[in-house]
């Protein structure tokens, strides 16, 4: 700046501009600043630094090897050799992650670590969410309220939380470690886990991806306002629409036995009435024949044979016999009056037991018929109804 060759403005722009691998040449040998990349990238000023770091460096300087001698040939190397082997996408040092937010190791012996991708005893770890998801479904008409969980690890990670790479899991809690494996680095990302927005955009699309995608797949019968039970399979939530539709038959049947008791009680009773008019109009009728029949004999025979009476009284006594002889053919008539109300009355009763049994197989067979009314029934989530309890940062063993 002092000679004037420099435009400070565009120097600071260009600087602010470099990108990863990528340097600003100041020479005195040439007119301006250069850019220029590089391959590689190697530097001994790994950090921040741990405990077991700092005290092999410490081995390095100048004052130690005063103060202690020479080292044993070869283990200064060592020390250096393990943090200049790492590939630039490496860390011995685990990256930055956003305050608040939970950090576990997968222990690979848990019983999804297959379905991540994960190295029993690898030591490269690459990062991945997990999420625990409490849900409720909620339905008035059907009765339910049912408590359930969704549990998924989002693998790999990018530049957000993509839900399209989640894998659902079962996990349990004891299935996260809180420290790392011995030896571990960890691979860099794109993915900004050091900052909170990336952790609650992933809550958020969490929350989405339930609410679109998860519901609860239940039968209903309309014809019966039932609803299958969780778990219930179709052929058993068939069999219990027979037992209500069985009810309902019961029921139906007690509503029209009463509608007909009072008719079938009515016949009965004229039965019964009709019944005792045959027995005493018969018993009238056979009592007047036989009175009939001594009578008519007795003066005919008396009259003639025993020569006291008169033709004219003889006569007489005929007519009279005619006269009970016409009062038994009435009386016939009378019986044979009654017994065809008889017979009515039990031709009324035969009609009422008929109607009643088609009445019955009508009503049996309407609701078998409903029984068979069975269709799918879906229970979708509100978002009300979503609570995503854990976020949490998991590093998974990919390599050894």
């Amino acid at each position: 700046s002092v000679s004037g060759d420099t435009d400070l403005d565009v120097l600071d722009a260009t600087i602010s501009g470099l990108d990863k691998r990528e340097f600003l040449l100041h020479s005195t040998r040439q007119g301006a600043p250069v850019t220029f990349t590089t391959r590689w990238a190697m530097s001994y000023l790994a950090g921040p630094l741990t405990r077991d770091q700092i005290g092999r460096l410490a081995a390095l300087s100048p004052t130690a090897a005063a103060s202690t001698g020479p080292e044993p040939a070869g283990a200064p190397a060592a020390a250096v050799a393990d943090q200049v082997a790492l590939a630039d996408d490496l860390s011995a040092v685990m990256p930055d992650v956003a305050d608040g937010v939970v950090v576990r190791y997968l222990d690979p012996a848990a019983s999804w670590a297959d379905s991540v991708g994960a190295v029993p005893g690898g030591t490269v770890l690459t990062p991945a969410v997990v999420t625990r998801v409490s849900l409720l479904f909620d339905e008035t008409k059907a009765d339910l309220r049912h408590e359930a969980e969704w549990e998924a690890v989002i693998h790999p990670l990018g530049d957000t939380a993509d839900l399209d790479q989640a894998i659902t899991v079962d996990y349990d809690d004891r299935d996260l470690r809180e420290e790392p494996p011995a030896g571990a680095t960890y691979q860099l990302t794109d993915s900004p886990i050091h900052t909170k927005t990336f952790f609650t955009k992933a809550t958020t699309a969490v929350r989405d991806h339930v609410y679109r995608s998860e519901t609860l797949e239940l039968f209903q019968n309309p014809e019966l306002k039932a609803f299958s039970r969780i778990g219930e399979s179709r052929e058993e939530f068939v069999a219990r629409c027979a037992d209500l539709a069985d009810a309902e038959v019961d029921a139906e049947v007690d509503e029209l036995r009463a509608s007909l008791a009072k008719k079938v009680d009515r016949v009965k009773a004229a039965i019964s009435k009709a019944e005792d008019r045959v027995r005493e109009v018969g018993e009238a009728a056979e009592g007047r024949r036989g009175d009939e029949l001594v009578s008519a004999a007795g003066d005919l025979l008396g009259g003639l044979l025993g020569g006291k009476k008169s033709t004219r009284s003889i006569l007489g006594g005929l007519r009279r016999a005619s006269s009970k002889r016409s009062q038994r053919n009435s009386a016939q008539e009378r019986l044979a009056t009654a017994e065809n109300r008889l017979a009515e009355k039990l031709d009324e009763l035969e009609a009422l037991e008929a109607e009643l049994a088609d009445s019955l197989f009508e009503i049996q067979d309407a609701w078998e018929d409903k029984v068979e009314m069975v269709e799918e029934f879906t229970v979708p989530l509100e978002k009300t109804d979503i609570t995503v309890d854990d976020v949490v940062l998991v590093w998974i063993p990919t390599d050894a």
